[in-house]
């Protein structure tokens, strides 16, 4: 069934660049061959416990802590939204995740996908089952502006090895899975052709094809207009979960979050300050920071829709001491 609009996926609830480019297969984190199998029955596809990071220099100066001892998980199937104001720490988190943490940040704790242990390993320099797919917020920093988008999505393809007579057919039936009509025209074309949703749908295209047991959505939504946004999340409920690649979430959005997810962790500070089933939460916000998130979005007219638990049941609700977002906290 398709998304729709987050604005109505809230109705229903009564409780309440100049970065330089690196090639879209290795900032949708999959490159080169290999593969480390994803576990059923929902296991655990990513864990992360106590993760600290902090920045420093190399001269001795004191560090400034950015994350303090955050833990989360995710299980195959599963659609996890982290969500916090801005400066919270939740893309700080999402880096740490994918190996792509800015120099001069430090990090401790632990980060498993797929049980086995990455956070000291750069994202490029792990096996490529163990890199999660990564979507950002801004698609131009994920395609090369002078490859055709075909060529980028066949990079993974060719990397897991699909014969050569096959790419064609699967660039194609990726393009046209994530929504964009004329997938020929698009595959043969820049990203400078396609407007801000096809770009970012493009990139979600890329992410699919390297088949990542995991999928790492850094507020992909942010920069489109409400009808582009709807098409994105309707892409992500369909390829993301069960069948597909878990998801982890990244987003300031509350309604997004319901749109798709059924458990939530809530950040601020640098903390995790509560997280559980989203249906919990939505009814019955315990920390200072979530009810604050919950009751904004009632305020604008747009009731909080419930979203039930998938089969097996979600993460016990879990509640922390934690601090509102201040200046100068992490993202």
């Amino acid at each position: 069934m398709p998304t729709r609009r987050p604005t109505a996926l809230l109705r229903s609830h009564r409780g309440g660049t100049g970065r330089q480019h690196r090639g879209a297969a290795r900032l949708s984190g999959c490159r080169g061959r290999g593969h480390v199998a994803a576990g059923g029955g929902g296991e655990a596809v990513l864990e992360v416990r106590d993760l600290h990071v902090a920045v420093g220099d190399d001269r001795g100066a004191p560090a400034t802590a950015l994350l303090h001892g955050v833990d989360l998980q995710v299980r195959a199937g599963e659609r996890v939204a982290v969500i916090g104001a801005s400066g919270s720490g939740k893309s700080l988190t999402a880096a740490a995740v994918r190996g792509d943490l800015a120099p001069g940040l430090r990090a401790r704790g632990s980060v498993r996908v797929l049980g086995h242990e990455v956070l000291e390993v750069p994202g490029a320099r792990r096996e490529p089952g163990l890199r999660p797919a990564a979507v950002l917020q801004d698609p131009s920093a994920a395609l090369h502006p002078l490859v055709a988008v075909g060529a980028q999505v066949a990079m993974p393809l060719r990397a897991r090895g699909t014969r050569r007579g096959e790419v064609r057919a699967a660039v194609l039936d990726l393009l046209a899975s994530v929504g964009l009509e004329e997938p020929e025209r698009v595959a043969d074309g820049r990203p400078a052709e396609l407007s801000g949703g096809q770009r970012q749908r493009a990139a979600l295209a890329v992410a699919l094809a390297c088949e990542s047991p995991l999928l790492v959505a850094d507020e992909p939504t942010t920069a489109l207009d409400t009808v582009t946004q709807a098409a994105v999340l309707d892409v992500l409920a369909r390829r993301t979960g069960r069948g597909g690649p878990a998801l982890l979430l990244i987003t300031h959005d509350l309604a997004v979050a319901a749109a798709l997810c059924s458990r939530v962790v809530v950040v601020a500070g640098g903390r995790v300050v509560e997280q559980g089933a989203l249906v919990d939460v939505l009814a019955a916000p315990a920390h200072p920071v979530t009810r604050a998130l919950v009751t904004a979005v009632r305020d604008a007219g747009a009731p909080l829709r419930e979203r039930t638990p998938p089969p097996g049941g979600a993460d016990g609700r879990q509640s922390a001491p934690g601090r509102p977002t201040t200046a100068g906290a992490p993202a």
